[in-house]
């Protein structure tokens, strides 16, 4: 009896890992390198870096990875006149600022601004485009992202806090992780595990600890817009809204409690090191009104507008200006391509981005589009810039699951 009961479970657990092995594909491996390149990838590339004899070789691991695993994908990606719009746009566009104004192709081609930001937007439009919307994936992807978070933080309170590198505005490192952050809370929505809560905790309290305000709200309305939609189903899920926004406006009208919370998380951050902006303007109700300076930087942007509505200055025109983007993306797009071209380019988005949300029956993508769209609109407010990898993901993952519902439709 007990020899075929230990011969059932060694079954099962064979069962299991075959399954696990099953799952990791070229594509899922993308996946997971483009989700997990900046917080998980980048350490285990520094520590081989350290090695004797071979580290110098670190610099050549992620273009190798990214080539090999995309030409492994590239015959699983159906390419037809959608898919290959954008790409064709991007590349035109350039090509035509160059052309047209000259001044700019400096910033276009700077080593910084060409690799490290025009090219990884194309690269994660071909992630996007072979991203599996599936229980597996998004399983994998919140695990994996918890990992990420637990990295993060261990990373910022064992060497950024005791070397003083961490600044009041850490913008990259926050929405860098934020992504990752967000899947996890998602996560813990759809499966309702206790790790998985803990570490949406300590995601919130890293992008606390690190003063960026964009970020941190971006988080809250995603979360609010998650149990809004958990509303929508069963008691349970409604029950949770019911606590959840209770216990928010618990807190925002009993001032004295939110007060005293506030005060001893920045009295720990404080003391530990890390930054307290993000608290000091929660507790001044200052964290939506504050502008940093931007304010200066829209006035100058609105004035060059107007000087030049139809035509705009082409890509990457306001840094003859400011030397850095509009740290607005719906400005930007003005400023790039004039008010009409840059506002249909606008609502094309937010119609294909809308259309797919409201058609998809797969939860899975509509939880994914949920999750970069608050990252990519709500980003543009604060800062945030077309030419982002989130903008380029959404709009891929958007594009592939039109198809994969024309197709179905077909079939039918």
């Amino acid at each position: 009896m007990i020899d075929k009961f230990l011969d059932k479970e060694v079954n099962v657990l064979k069962k299991k890992n075959t399954d696990v092995f099953r799952s990791i594909t070229p594509q899922m491996m993308l996946i997971l390198l483009a989700f997990c390149e900046k917080n998980i990838v980048r350490y285990a590339i520094i520590v081989f870096s350290m090695l004797p004899g071979v580290g110098f070789l670190s610099v050549y691991i992620l273009p190798i990875l990214y080539i090999m695993l995309i030409l492994f994908c590239i015959k699983k990606i159906t390419v037809g006149l959608l898919e290959l719009i954008i790409p064709i746009f991007i590349v035109t566009s350039l090509t035509l600022t160059c052309l047209i104004y000259p001044v700019n192709g400096q910033y276009i081609l700077d080593e910084n601004n060409f690799w490290n930001t025009i090219f990884p937007c194309l690269r994660w439009y071909i992630v996007s485009l072979i991203f599996i919307p599936n229980k597996e994936t998004m399983d994998l992807l919140g695990k994996v992202s918890c990992l990420a978070i637990m990295i993060e933080t261990a990373f910022l309170i064992l060497y950024m806090v005791p070397n003083g590198l961490v600044v009041q505005d850490d913008m990259s490192r926050a929405y860098q992780l934020l992504p990752n952050i967000m899947i996890v809370i998602n996560y813990s929505f759809n499966s309702k595990r206790l790790y998985a809560w803990g570490f949406s905790c300590i995601g919130v309290m890293y992008l606390l600890a690190l003063g960026t305000r964009g970020p941190f709200l971006i988080l809250i309305s995603f979360t609010l817009i998650k149990l809004l939609r958990m509303g929508a189903g069963s008691i349970y899920k409604k029950i949770l809204l019911i606590l959840g926004i209770g216990s928010v406006c618990g807190l925002l009208l009993i001032p004295t409690i939110y007060v005293n919370i506030l005060a001893k998380i920045s009295f720990i951050f404080e003391k530990i090191g890390l930054s307290t902006r993000i608290v000091d303007h929660l507790m001044t109700g200052t964290v939506v009104s504050y502008t940093s300076g931007r304010d200066d930087l829209y006035e100058i942007a609105l004035q060059k507008i107007s000087e030049r509505p139809l035509l705009g200055y082409g890509i990457y025109g306001e840094w003859e200006w400011f030397h850095w983007n509009a740290h607005n993306m719906y400005l930007e797009l003005w400023i790039h391509f004039g008010v009409f071209i840059g506002s249909i380019l606008l609502l094309w988005g937010i119609f294909l981005i809308a259309s797919t949300y409201l058609k998809t029956k797969n939860k899975y993508t509509k939880d994914m589009i949920l999750i970069f769209s608050c990252f990519v609109f709500l980003r543009g407010i604060f800062g945030g810039s077309y030419l982002t990898f989130g903008v380029f993901f959404l709009i891929g993952l958007c594009v592939k699951e039109k198809r994969r519902i024309k197709n179905h439709v077909m079939q039918q």
